[in-house]
């Protein structure tokens, strides 16, 4: 359905439920005379509606107006050859996917393969649900998970390889009776057990129900279908939680007689979501059965607890019960236990079916999640475009500070403008409700802001302003947009937040344009731009000396300054030393400031070697404002380097997912895949990043990298080569390296010279290239010199895959304790 018909079919279908039969036929026929496609629309939503048990099972993104509106159904696949897979029979179809049983010619076995159903077939993001659903499997190692396989693409399918399993659902055994009540807490058991396997990877399931669940003929579990599932940072402190992504379709997601009421609530969610899901289950269960185990009726109640404080708090609090079932006081003797319960669990999911129906069919009137995209630059006014990057991180800076709404701030998107496929997919890849636009332009010789808050689910506006920038008046202008921002996402304030929204970090008009320029160069930054960007912010703190954020963009410049990417101009002892004053001089005068808690990590990180006190300021950072990209960016570098893959790879990810189109956030995340050993993966990102980004040198260093770790050495010189092209300096040491590698000593050995002549070259570039040689004890004597010089990036050179085969040498095994590395 095309996004311009929702309103009026919604205003429709309102209008005939309101009519009996015959004079709902009457006034359709009527209304849509001239259209009968709109008739069939609001005819079938009609029929979804009125058909309650289809209705109550069918998952929330499958009630959607691009479902309705689908196509008729394409031709089976069964028959085909796609792949080594031999397509058999048709196993299941429903919400986004057909799963098939397959032959695998390769290993000769049966396999499942699931595939996107025909509406979503060329669907980008169901695409990449599909990915993301294999990957969310794939991490997980445990008997009563569906175990995936593979995610391939062959001949334009994309589809998960799964382990075919043969059983029944635990849908069909509920419907027909046919297990025995004694077997209730075995089954149980193995389902809260996959439960906690997923919830100690980080995953959130959110559809849970029979459907999902197969039982084996022995009597095993297996939990299916991730589709929907929601990867989570994991917080040894606090429950994890997991944004609602809702706003992808205006919809829920799950399957609604199965959804907990802060999912059906869109709000955020955590893992006792899935414990209210299983209560449900549990009771299907145990309410087709005879006699029900003595405490179960009570493990019952208590997962189906409205407010979730009162449920099981984990997966693992609520096995101790189903392995130890509480005792309960007798029930009443006047009716069955089976009936009680059954009352209990009806009224629930009679309200969870008014909520559902509000939520689906109204359009939710409170935005929770937003995108502030880049304000874009049309003016006549040179220093506008730098002006336009500080206007959009104080907006969105104000915004953050609001605890009922997820601000996502990216720093790089596709041009979108006159592009509708562009716009398209800026509305869906941020996974927000509401998206705010912002453009400058020049009127009257002066500049205006043009700005437009826009539904991503349908891509209407739902409010526009235009502001003239009046010189003296640039720092309230923030304030006030902020402000109207909120009144218009329907957002309640407290007297903190609206002091917050109104707050400014400087009172100094000039210093907070410094600031920005500061900022424009140090986002854009280089071996120039960074020596730009210093000046900059050091003007800003001369002018104001309590600009804690100017503190913290010098922080942020000279910790960089040690690197060889920016020529390191000064040495590591004093850029190190400058970026700890600046980040302590932030955090005294605003301990507030995730941006300075920031710097001050990365500078323990890099320097210090402190990785206790390094992850604490992380910590920190983002629990002031869980959405600054740069704090979740580094921290994954920091828990890649201790050796915690799974946790560096969630936070890599966290960090793409603010930044989604910005090249380091997908640099980022193939690096820490490299770091884990998953070289197929690491590739993967490196080579979609590269598709969109062609100069990005650092994914350049990592495929090349890769690349060598798969035995692809020629491959792997050709990346280094084309690197070392583009910036000697920087593509030195690693084509130096891979010839090495290669046996081609002479350009190995010629790059060494050159590199050699080089002012002030850290002795680590010269040492990796020796390695490369196999000239150990050359490169050990360099790497101990560079660790001596805190050399930022050698803790990170022992984490090396390459030095894997050497990892037992003494020589390494002392720089590895000199990097503080030594467990």
């Amino acid at each position: 359905m095309k996004p311009k018909n929702w309103q009026r079919t919604e205003v429709l279908f309102h209008e005939a439920m309101g009519l009996s039969a015959e004079e709902r036929a009457v006034y359709l026929a009527k209304v849509c005379v001239d259209d009968a496609s709109l008739r069939r629309e609001v005819e079938s939503l009609i029929a979804a509606f009125e058909n309650k048990r289809e209705f109550m099972e069918r998952p929330a993104f499958s009630l959607g107006m691009k479902v309705l509106a689908e196509e008729p159904e394409k031709e089976s696949l069964v028959g085909k050859q796609i792949g080594s897979y031999q397509i058999q029979v048709l196993l299941g179809r429903g919400g986004m996917g057909e799963v098939y049983l397959a032959q695998d010619d390769r290993l000769d076995r049966k396999v499942a393969l699931k595939f996107l159903s025909h509406p979503f077939t060329d669907d980008a993001w169901a695409k990449r649900q599909l990915k993301k659903e294999a990957q969310a499997i794939g991490r997980l190692d445990h008997p009563n998970i569906c175990v995936v396989h593979d995610f391939e693409e062959h001949d334009g399918y994309n589809f998960i390889v799964m382990q075919y399993i043969e059983g029944e659902t635990l849908a069909s055994l509920i419907r027909n009776g046919t297990f025995p009540s004694e077997k209730i807490s075995h089954l149980a058991i193995q389902i809260v057990s996959a439960l906690i396997e997923a919830h100690s990877h980080g995953i959130i399931h959110r559809d849970i129900k029979p459907q999902n669940i197969m039982v084996t003929a022995t009597g095993q579990v297996k939990v299916l279908d991730f589709g929907l599932a929601k990867h989570v940072q994991q917080k040894p402190d606090a429950l994890n939680m997991a944004e609602s992504e809702s706003a992808k379709l205006g919809l829920v997601v799950g399957t609604i007689a199965y959804m907990s009421p802060e999912q059906l609530r869109s709000e955020r969610l955590d893992y006792r979501s899935d414990i209210f899901s299983f209560g449900i289950v549990l009771y299907e269960m145990i309410s087709c059965s005879t006699h029900i185990q003595p405490g179960l009726t009570s493990i019952v109640q208590k997962c189906l607890q409205r407010d979730r404080e009162l449920r099981y708090q984990s997966a693992s609090e609520l096995l101790l019960d189903l392995d130890n079932p509480p005792e309960v006081a007798r029930l009443s003797p006047r009716r069955p236990a089976r009936y009680q319960i059954r009352n209990y669990v009806a009224a629930v999911l009679l309200l969870l079916l008014v909520l559902a129906i509000l939520m689906v069919y109204l359009k939710p009137s409170r935005i929770q999640t937003l995108a502030v995209l880049p304000i874009v630059n049309k003016s006549k006014d040179a220093n506008a475009e730098i002006l336009s990057k500080g206007l959009t991180e104080g907006i969105t800076n104000r915004l953050s500070s609001l605890s009922k709404l997820k601000v996502k701030a990216p720093t790089v998107i596709p041009a979108y403008e006159d592009d509708q496929e562009a716009q398209r997919r800026i509305l869906s890849d941020f996974n927000v409700q509401a998206v705010l636009f912002g453009t400058l332009t020049t009127e009257n010789e002066a500049l205006a802001l043009e700005v437009k808050l826009v539904d991503s689910a349908d891509g209407l506006p739902i409010w526009e302003d235009k502001y003239i920038i009046a010189p003296g008046e640039l720092l309230s202008l923030q304030s006030d947009l902020a402000y109207k921002l909120a009144s218009k996402l329907h957002l309640s304030l407290s007297e903190d937040e609206k002091r917050l929204l109104f707050a400014r970090p400087t009172e100094n008009e000039e210093a907070c344009r410094m600031y920005f320029y500061g900022r424009y160069y140090w986002n854009d930054r280089n071996k120039e731009n960074i020596k730009k960007a210093i000046n900059f912010f050091d003007r800003a703190v001369k002018l104001d000396p309590y600009y804690a954020k100017a503190y913290a963009g010098l922080a942020d410049s000279y910790v960089l300054l040690s690197a060889v990417t920016f020529g390191r101009p000064i040495s590591t002892r004093e850029a190190m030393n400058n970026a700890k004053w600046a980040a302590n001089k932030a955090i005294e005068i605003d301990d507030t400031l995730a941006e300075a808690h920031t710097s001050k990590a990365v500078y323990l990180l890099k320097y210090e070697w402190d990785w206790q006190a390094a992850e604490k300021e992380f910590k920190r950072a983002i629990e002031l404002n869980p959405e600054y990209s740069p704090a979740h960016f580094w921290y994954s570098r920091l828990l890649g380097l201790k050796g915690r893959e799974d946790e560096a790879i969630r936070e890599s990810e966290i960090a793409w997912d603010l930044e989604p189109f910005a090249p380091p956030s997908i640099m980022n995340v193939g690096l820490a895949y490299y770091y884990s050993r998953h070289y197929d993966k690491a590739i993967e990102y490196c080579r979609m990043n590269l598709e969109r980004n062609p100069d990005h040198l650092a994914t350049l260093n990592v495929l090349g990298l890769a690349y060598l770790q798969k035995g692809m050495l020629q491959d792997s010189i050709k990346v280094f080569q084309k690197l070392y092209a583009a910036d000697n300096f920087y593509g030195a040491a690693p084509l130096g390296f891979a010839y090495g590698r290669a046996g081609r000593k002479s350009e190995a050995l010629e790059i060494l010279d050159k590199l050699s002549k080089e002012p002030d070259i850290p002795p680590q570039e010269k040492a990796l290239i020796y390695i490369g040689l196999g000239e150990k004890e050359r490169a050990y004597a360099l790497l101990q010199q560079a660790c001596s010089d805190k050399f930022a990036t050698f803790p990170f050179l022992m984490m090396e895959p390459f030095l894997d085969s050497i990892r037992t040498d003494p020589g390494i095994i002392e720089l590895v304790k000199c990097a503080k590395l030594s467990s």
